[in-house]
Formats: C-alpha cells, sequence, structure tokens
C-alpha cells in the first residue's frame, strides 16, 4: 500500500528472558500501554527469541527506528 495517508504501524520485537513459548500476556498489554502513553501509536508486539532479535538488528548495533515504507517517487 503506497497511501503516504495511511495509518502508522509500530512493530515492537521483544525478546524476553523467559522462554518464547510461554504465554507472555501481560508482558504484551505493559510494553503495547507504555508505548501508546509514549507515542499515541498502538504497536504491533511481537515475541521472538534473542537470537531471532539479533539477527533482524543485524547484530549488537539496534536501528532505534526503522522507516519501510516506499520512498516517495
Amino acid at each position: 500500500m503506497n497511501d503516504s495517508y495511511s495509518m502508522d504501524v509500530l512493530n515492537l520485537y521483544v525478546a524476553p528472558k523467559a522462554a518464547v513459548n510461554s504465554d507472555h500476556p501481560s508482558l504484551v498489554h505493559e510494553v503495547v500501554s507504555i508505548t501508546k502513553k509514549s507515542t499515541e501509536i498502538t504497536p504491533k508486539v511481537v515475541i521472538i527469541a534473542f537470537e531471532e532479535l539479533l539477527e533482524k538488528a543485524g547484530g549488537m548495533r539496534f536501528m532505534e527506528i526503522f522507516d519501510a515504507r516506499p520512498k516517495p517517487a
């Protein structure tokens, strides 16, 4: 979708200390609540393993914000 006026989407990848296959509803709720209060955007929280988070981030130098929208022509 190339609509520059579409809703913003914020995906947060979280690697908790507990096992990924554990149930983390309270963690997800807390992350959503804090993020929404701070940014006024309701994030989609994805629980992943730390190794997967490192792979997504390209190592230990995490990018703070990544704008995945297509560049305007």
